[in-house]
């Protein structure tokens, strides 16, 4: 019995594997077909071209597939390419050796929207990428738009303090510029950037909208990556360098002051483009400093009764102190939290001391009037109403305090000018007067921007050392000290 069961149970099994490789033998036929007719499709297509453009055309239908390829491996890695690597090889020397400088260049065209309480701020530049490559001398199509970048060298660079881009007119590709084998590319971007503020001398404060670039790293066939170095644009385009465009400016708060950029990193990897902004306190002073001024002056008003009253005296030290708490907390909503104390903090706390004193002097001058004066005068005869000298004594002594505190904070608000700032500065950039522009005559009857213009106008631009080599530009040796790196 249990052999007629084995010999049953063998034979469904050897029906099931007949079953299967019956299945996989019918789907390699279908496979096959559909390979065979796919190829026929192909070759119909290719008879249909001149003979004379088959391997252009060749060419055209497998670039978007290894441009796509090559394109997802630069998400992640700059691009070393064949041609590359083999003009190298054949001068004997190692390609990952030599692996070019791109040099950055910023145009800041727009800078706006400066939180200080999410640490970001809006900027729109265009980026400027140079560097040299002797491979193109391999390449047929060095000089037009046919170059294959991904077989010659093809950095990646990133937006490192990015929160949120926008690339304006799509992504650019790299062109031959001129007959040096310099390739260039340019790209408009729009983005949201973070950066850190120290927010230690607010409202008097200045700030760094810094842009960070790093570039992305060459794999080594070998395994390794070697780093592409970022440079400051001293070749081609040092003579005026970083710039600030003509419109930069939609702060209505802050005033530019100065910029500056320079290669970061062990390895230089890493590029940063600082601009520094000066805050106009105006607005800040006469509407924080002004409110609170008027809270502390009234808390005075409480000196005018008499040192007995004292309920009268303490409910307005209280109503004070109310009105400079919800000062504080209005305050707060325009600063984020940070573990220090701002100037403005420092004021707000030194005003809340001042109220908090009061209603603790007050107390005790009551005490001294109700059972310190009798016994005194008892004591010293010629001695009379010792409380109310020492009322006299405490408003004068707190008058003189409060006077030193708002003409230090008034001598900080005159002194901090954007002509101060930069006079006290390692002053790098050039600053100077933009020229006024040129009015068209059907223009005349609209309104000028210049009568109420509240933001920068003045040109502000990095230049950098010129090298004396020939056919680039040159600078004397004064200019080139005055803007070294």
């Amino acid at each position: 019995m249990d052999g007629g069961m084995r010999a049953m149970r063998s034979r469904s099994v050897f029906k099931a594997r007949v079953h299967n490789y019956k299945y996989l033998l019918k789907a390699q036929h279908v496979v096959k077909e559909l390979h065979m007719s796919s190829r026929s499709r192909v070759s119909q297509d290719a008879s249909k071209i001149q003979p004379e453009s088959d391997v252009k055309a060749v060419k055209k239908i497998a670039t978007p597939v290894s441009v796509a390829l090559q394109g997802k491996d630069a998400a992640s890695h700059s691009i070393v390419g064949p041609k590359f690597i083999k003009h190298f090889k054949s001068n004997q020397k190692d390609p990952y050796d030599n692996i070019p400088d791109v040099e950055v260049c910023f145009k800041v065209s727009t800078i706006a929207d400066v939180n200080v309480v999410e640490h970001s701020f809006f900027c729109e530049f265009i980026l400027m990428y140079d560097w040299l490559d002797e491979s193109l001398e391999l390449s047929e199509h060095a000089h037009d738009e046919k170059v294959v970048w991904e077989e010659h060298f093809f950095p990646s660079i990133e937006l490192f303090n990015c929160v949120k881009q926008n690339i304006i007119g799509g992504a650019s590709h790299p062109r031959v510029k001129g007959t040096s084998n310099r390739v260039t590319q340019t790209q408009r971007i729009a983005a949201v950037l973070r950066t850190q503020y120290d927010l230690r001398l607010y409202p008097f404060d200045h700030q760094y909208l810094e842009i960070q670039l790093k570039s992305r790293g060459v794999s080594r066939q070998k395994g390794g990556t070697v780093n592409v170095r970022l440079a400051n644009p001293i070749t081609w385009r040092g003579k005026k360098g970083h710039k600030l465009g003509d419109m930069v400016d939609w702060l209505a708060e802050w005033d530019i002051a100065k910029i500056d950029a320079a290669p970061d990193g062990k390895t230089h990897d890493r590029y940063r483009l600082q601009v520094c902004v000066l805050r106009d306190s105006t607005s800040s002073f006469w509407n924080l400093v002004l409110s609170l001024t008027c809270i502390l002056a009234l808390s005075f008003t409480a000196f005018g009764l008499a040192i007995d009253e004292l309920a009268d005296r303490e409910s307005i030290v209280m109503t004070m102190l109310l009105a400079t708490m919800t000062f504080k907390f209005v305050l707060s909503d325009h600063l984020p939290s940070v573990p220090y104390l701002t100037v403005m903090d420092t004021y707000v706390v030194k005003g809340q001391c001042t109220i908090c004193v009061q209603g603790i002097v007050f107390c005790l001058l009551d005490l001294l009037d109700r059972y310190g004066d009798a016994y005194i005068e008892s004591q010293f005869a010629a001695v009379k109403q010792i409380s109310v000298i020492a009322d006299v004594i405490f408003f004068v002594l707190l008058s003189l305090w409060q006077v030193k505190i708002h003409w230090d904070l008034y001598t900080l608000f005159k002194s901090t000018t954007i002509e101060n700032f930069l006079a006290d500065t390692n002053l790098r950039c050039v600053v100077k007067q933009r020229k006024p522009p040129a009015i068209h005559p059907s223009a005349k009857n609209l309104e000028s921007a210049g009568d109420w213009q509240v933001y920068c106008t003045n040109q502000v631009y990095r230049p950098y050392p010129l090298p004396p080599k020939k056919g680039l530009y040159t600078g004397s040796v004064r200019r080139n000290a005055r803007f070294e790196t």
